[in-house]
């Protein structure tokens, strides 16, 4: 993905925000999702949580995205 990025190419993702169930990365990359961006910003929710996604994320075969500040 990052080559065909870099080549002017593009990808299909999804952003997704206050979505805490395993299964949704999973229904994302049935859809054809390449990527998931997980928004930290406008969400009340611990470390815990964005590294859970994250692993979801990789599992379904999504690259896993962090967009907001940092914990």
């Amino acid at each position: 993905m990052r080559h065909r990025l870099a080549e002017g190419g593009e990808a299909n993702g999804v952003f997704a925000a206050e979505f805490f169930t395993p299964g949704f990365c999973q229904i994302a990359a049935g859809c054809g999702a390449e990527l998931v961006i997980f928004d930290q910003e406008h969400g009340a929710v611990g470390i815990d949580t964005p590294k859970a996604k994250i692993a979801f994320a990789a599992g379904a075969g999504n690259r896993p995205l962090r967009a907001g500040s940092r914990p």
